[in-house]
């Protein structure tokens, strides 16, 4: 996982519940876009003053990652979760 600011989440520690805004960008794989691939990931802690943003380019990537969050209580919340 990639973090912009050149930090990787792994070093991030913190304790305590934490919570992230995700999104998914994905692309249909046929006319009837009734299968899609994810193509890129994004994610955020809410209330961050560093602002910083964590992506990757395919969802493999992004839940292994999951596992490095800096606390089992982190709460994601995804936009359009339904479609996604």
């Amino acid at each position: 996982m990639y973090i912009i600011d050149g930090y990787r989440i792994k070093d991030y520690k913190t304790i305590g519940n934490k919570y992230y805004v995700a999104d998914f960008e994905t692309s249909a794989t046929d006319e009837s876009q009734t299968e899609v691939f994810v193509y890129a990931t994004g994610m955020a802690e809410v209330g961050d003053k560093q602002n910083k943003m964590y992506y990757t380019n395919n969802i493999e990537d992004f839940i292994n990652n999951l596992f490095l969050l800096p606390t089992s209580t982190s709460t994601i919340y995804f936009h359009n979760l339904s479609f996604d």
